[in-house]
């Protein structure tokens, strides 16, 4: 039988090793930015999206760049980095091909935030908590 805590670092090395996490971000990113904008609530904060933007492309970042480390990819930060730039730029033009049925906009801004999101998390993570312990890859 295997101890609690045995079961978790495995679980956590499967969900890292599959990118399981980063899937699972941007499945709901996809799922997000293609519904029907009428299904939001209406928030009265000027530019509040962009915040969501950025925060939404930031932790998609960090799961990428959390399972990159275990796989040990040279430059992952810049890897990741634009991987989430070029999903949010998907994102932006897939809107613009919907709006139609789901009546979301391109927007420049929103390219704009999601790369920021994208940039801050890759630095952040490769200047400040790449020597931390979660983000060390051991063997």
């Amino acid at each position: 039988m295997l101890s609690p805590f045995l079961f978790i670092l495995q679980t956590m090395n499967f969900i890292r090793r599959n990118f399981l996490a980063a899937w699972i971000c941007g499945i709901a990113i996809f799922v997000l930015s293609t519904m029907p904008g009428k299904y939001f609530p209406h928030v009265s904060v000027s530019n509040f999206d962009k915040g969501v933007h950025f925060t939404m492309y930031f932790c998609f970042t960090t799961t990428l760049l959390w399972s990159t480390y275990f796989h040990e990819w040279k430059n992952a930060a810049i890897k990741s980095f634009f991987i989430a730039a070029l999903f949010g730029f998907s994102m932006e033009i897939i809107q613009l091909l919907t709006f139609e049925f789901a009546h979301r906009y391109f927007e420049w801004w929103d390219v704009f935030s999601n790369s920021t999101g994208a940039f801050v998390s890759a630095v952040f993570i490769e200047f400040v908590l790449k020597e931390k312990s979660i983000f060390k890859v051991r063997k």
